[in-house]
């Protein structure tokens, strides 16, 4: 096993999604299901080969990738939005610096805000990175 480094994202070109699909899969089927998205990990893997959506691949090792990080860019009546709508890690705290490569990346797609839902325990590890919650999303199973 080799020992832990500091942790960098890579982008994945749509192209070499099949490189990394096996080593990303479950990360992606664990972030849908926690969060009882509507989408499966089939979807996101044709979003993703279709160029709708990107994939981040997070190294924290020299091996194989520890984490993923898919993103979406949209238009909104106030702005193009970069949505950050899964993402799963071996060491999640540990790999949060490398969202400010994803505030770069959007910025230059002329971004003018980042999104992310997720458990609450997302609220409170990225308030200290300047993200605030904006909304509460609640569910009833029937």
């Amino acid at each position: 096993m080799d020992a832990p480094i500091r942790p960098y994202l890579e982008g994945v070109l749509a192209e070499n999604l099949d490189l990394y699909w096996p080593h990303i899969r479950g990360w992606i089927h664990e972030a849908l299901v926690t969060n009882a998205n509507a989408h499966t990990a089939a979807d996101i893997y044709r979003e993703i080969r279709d160029r709708k959506m990107q994939l981040w691949a997070i190294w924290a090792r020299n091996d194989r990738p520890t984490g993923v990080l898919i993103t979406e860019v949209y238009e909104t009546a106030a702005g193009r939005t970069c949505a950050i709508p899964i993402v799963g890690a071996e060491m999640m705290e540990q790999s949060l610096p490398v969202l400010k490569i994803i505030e770069k990346w959007a910025r230059e797609q002329g971004c003018v805000r980042l999104r992310g839902e997720g458990r609450a325990g997302w609220e409170r590890a990225l308030k200290p990175l300047g993200w605030r919650k904006i909304t509460t999303q609640v569910e009833k199973r029937l």
